[in-house]
């Protein structure tokens, strides 16, 4: 951590998704290294079904492609960033994941 540098957490409730978001005030990621984490995420989440979340790897990439393996590409792990700003991390769920979780 950062000296002065404070974290955030939120929650945002949607019609059909809970977004959980952590956001610091840091010196955020450089653009060429934000873009290579989520090539990365994007990759996974067209490729989940292909085991491409085994490697080892990222925790957040490991959490992304069991989030995808479970409930869909259009649900897990986002990250933003803004240079001398701060980043966001953004973890998007069903929020009816207790009943597509029971449906498999």
């Amino acid at each position: 951590m950062y000296p002065g540098c404070r974290m955030m957490e939120s929650l945002k409730k949607g019609r059909t998704d809970l977004v959980i978001e952590v956001a610091d005030n840091g010196p955020g990621i450089r653009p060429d290294r934000l873009a290579e984490i989520n090539s990365m995420l994007t990759l996974l989440s067209e490729n989940a079904q292909l085991g491409y979340g085994r490697q080892q790897s990222l925790g957040i990439a490991n959490v992304h492609a069991r989030i995808v393996l479970q409930y869909g590409s259009q649900y897990g792990v986002r990250k933003d960033s803004f240079e001398s700003r701060g980043t966001v991390v953004s973890i998007r769920l069903p929020l009816n994941m207790l009943q597509i979780h029971s449906d498999k």
